[in-house]
């Protein structure tokens, strides 16, 4: 019996290294977890800090990072180009999603209609 006595003792340490381990590790992930929430909350804040800053002094010229914020007008000013050339590109219209979604439901009635149609010539002929 010492046999299956020393065998059942070395599975029952070995259980309790790995629960201990996997306890370790899922320690480890909460705090990795937590680390990363921390880093997104800082990276919030700086964006909103830096939008602030850029609210209040965009139009200072002598601010210290005037720099920036003219990268920043230049950049705006490019989105505004491209906006504009987005519109052309797409006939003029500001919202060319629901100019999808209207094509798609105009081809939606025309089938739906065939559809009809060809029901009334199938039936007809009962």
């Amino acid at each position: 019996m010492s046999f299956w006595d020393d065998i059942t003792g070395k599975v029952s340490e070995g259980s309790k290294i790995v629960a201990d381990k996997a306890k370790e590790v899922s320690e480890i992930a909460n705090l990795r977890a937590q680390l990363v929430g921390c880093d997104n909350t800082i990276i919030k804040n700086y964006k909103e800090l830096g939008k602030a800053f850029y609210a209040a002094h965009k139009d200072d010229a002598d601010v210290e990072f005037a720099e920036i914020i003219s990268l920043i007008k230049e950049t705006e000013a490019k989105k505004e180009e491209l906006n504009a050339a987005l519109a052309e590109r797409k006939g003029g219209s500001k919202d060319a999603s629901a100019d999808i979604v209207d094509d798609i439901v105009d081809k939606v009635e025309d089938v739906a209609a065939d559809v009809a149609e060809k029901v009334d010539d199938v039936t007809s002929n009962f």
